[in-house]
């Protein structure tokens, strides 16, 4: 039995198609929907790279960085002055543990630029959510 479990946690770090929950998925859409096409014109992504990013293809371009910063911006889960709303992104990203929103503000609280740091965000948070998923 103990070698199903290890196998089973080996598969999951492993694997690059571990997926995030439906759940997530569905959630993170309905927040962002208001502002996905505003974004996007603003920050000149590629709608398909925009698609790619809940994928374990994270494309990290200068405008999909400019992206995610517009739609964190859009849902004040960070400020202009680069500081996260810990507390409305968990209300809001009712999907996310309070360890794995630490983690990944930790991850991301030196870096200057909003664009980047936005995006060392996100992509701690997509990759733990695919880790929770297994």
């Amino acid at each position: 039995m103990m070698k199903f479990y290890l196998i089973l946690i080996s598969v999951c770090f492993i694997s690059v198609d571990a997926k995030i929950s439906e759940y997530a998925i569905s959630r993170w859409g309905s927040l962002i929907s208001p502002y996905n096409e505003g974004c996007i014109k603003d920050s000149g992504a590629n709608p398909d790279d925009v698609n790619e990013l809940l994928t374990a293809k994270f494309p990290y371009t200068k405008p999909i960085r400019d992206y995610i910063l517009c739609i964190y911006l859009k849902l004040e889960m960070i400020l202009p002055n680069g500081e996260f709303q810990e507390c409305l992104t968990l209300k809001k990203g009712d999907y996310l543990t309070y360890k794995l929103l630490r983690k990944c503000i930790e991850e991301a609280k030196y870096e200057m630029d909003l664009s980047m740091k936005s995006s060392i965000f996100c992509y701690c948070i997509l990759s733990g959510l695919r880790e929770e998923s297994c």
